[in-house]
């Protein structure tokens, strides 16, 4: 974390998305141990909804290691080429844009 900010700093933004995430752990262990049927087709229709379609994610690991000071092994590189592909309009763009770059950056065509 940088200087002066704390985990609330972190933590506050995603305050919902975690209590959801409670909710879910909750609903899938009680479903579990009860072995509730209707609860586990209602956790299974949270899932979906919420995971599904709302969020694509939660907390990336990415993120997990940058709030612990930790860095993964060639992060830095493909943080670089991210930001090149950004840069090169391909920011709407998932994991293809990284391979776009990659052509781009060898003489490829545009």
């Amino acid at each position: 974390m940088p200087p002066g900010e704390t985990w609330a700093d972190v933590l506050g933004p995603q305050a919902v998305d975690l209590a959801l995430l409670a909710i879910f752990i909750g609903l899938a262990l009680v479903g579990f141990f009860r072995k509730s049927t209707r609860l586990k087709y209602a956790t299974l229709v949270f899932a979906v909804g919420y995971m599904g379609f709302f969020k694509s994610h939660l907390v990336s690991v990415v993120d997990i290691f940058g709030a612990l000071d930790l860095s993964l092994p060639n992060t830095a590189a493909t943080q670089q080429l991210m930001n090149a592909a950004v840069a090169n309009g391909d920011g709407e763009r998932d994991h293809s844009a990284l391979i776009r770059t990659l052509e781009l950056l060898a003489g490829g065509p545009r």
